[in-house]
């Protein structure tokens, strides 16, 4: 168990420096060849297609899987605004890593079942699958090791998909702990309705089971303060779907944490102000990288090796305010130092 010390968070955050200029990539970055690939996995009995963008650089030996949240898409890896600062595929494919940028089941170009198929269960299990193509070399190219790397409930499924199956190398999960904010959860179920009657999704075809959030909710997401007004609205003009079941199905996985089977290296990434799972009577102390890195320790198997990042004045949406350099390269630096070169 370590903790990364407030030291080592000034140089990777510089946190003097909120709105410094993105950090630079390597000299040398490597070429990087992209590709949109289509996997098939099997939900519920059903064969269906699980879209994704493979991006290798040049010598890659570890790709990362990103798995997005709820109502959010392959976008929230690979922003589009000021992709220098903000797309985190881009700061992972310049410091060496692949990454396959997923678009879950029921999101962009991913199968839309009915929405009830979509479970916590079933996203894990379609997760596990392009894992599995990806060991066997079916997507393009051959990788040493494999990591997940999710956002919110993107994290909880990486979770759930490493204990149970037990064949990542590593995961990052960003914008969850395993003690919720019993209040923060309650106020965020508000933002949700049933997708085709926004205005977005309207004649989508989706089932009612489908759900987005209330026009003008995404600000919910952010710390004002260090964030650009640009990415909010552009969040909210590019913002998906998502379904009731994966969300109520969630729950018991961080009650009874499956993530005790997780033996591998792991960080947790937080905002400071993140309201779901910091900052409530029932939530992790995220007070410091070192107390949410104590209290995170204990839900994880005993050869896990546990760290933390609390990012100050950050919200849920932690790697899309203007620190997101920083925060990108503290994950990649991570990265790096647990797994070896990438």
């Amino acid at each position: 168990m370590r903790a990364l010390t407030h030291g080592a968070l000034a140089v990777l955050l510089g946190l003097s420096l909120s709105t410094a200029a993105p950090v630079a990539a390597r000299a040398a970055a490597p070429e990087v060849t992209c590709t949109d690939v289509s996997v098939p996995v099997t939900v519920a009995g059903t064969p269906m297609p699980m879209a994704g963008r493979l991006c290798v650089p040049a010598g890659a030996k570890v790709v990362q899987v990103l798995v997005h949240g709820i109502t959010w898409g392959q976008y929230y890896w690979d922003f589009p605004y000021q992709p220098e600062r903000y797309s985190y595929v881009r700061a992972a494919n310049a410091a060496g890593f692949a990454t396959l940028n997923l678009s879950r089941l029921g999101h962009g170009a991913s199968a839309h079942p009915p929405s009830v198929q979509i479970t916590h269960e079933a996203n894990a299990s379609s997760v596990h699958q392009v894992v599995q193509a990806l060991r066997r070399g079916e997507l393009g190219g051959r990788f040493d090791k494999v990591m997940l790397v999710g956002h919110s409930i993107g994290a909880l499924i990486s979770w759930l998909e490493a204990g149970t199956y037990r064949d990542v190398d590593a995961v990052v999960a960003t914008a969850v702990t395993h003690q919720a904010s019993l209040e923060g959860l309650a106020i965020d179920s508000l933002r949700y309705y049933p997708a085709p009657l926004d205005p977005k999704f309207v004649t989508s075809g989706l089932d009612l089971g489908y759900v987005t959030t209330l026009p003008g909710a995404r600000s919910a997401y952010y710390e004002a303060r260090n964030t650009d007004p640009a990415v909010i609205e552009l969040d909210e003009r590019l913002k998906e779907t998502g379904t009731q079941s994966e969300r109520f199905t969630a729950l018991p996985d961080i009650l009874f944490a499956q993530s005790k089977n997780i033996n591998v290296p792991v960080l947790v990434v937080v905002g400071r102000q993140e309201p779901e799972f910091c900052n409530g009577l029932t939530s992790a102390d995220c007070s410091s990288s070192e107390a949410l890195t104590a209290d995170e320790r204990p839900y994880y198997g005993p050869d896990a090796t546990v760290d933390a990042l609390v990012v100050p004045d950050a919200n849920h949406n932690v790697t899309l305010h203007r620190t997101a350099p920083q925060t990108n390269q503290a994950i990649l630096d991570w990265s790096a130092r647990r797994l070896g070169p990438a």
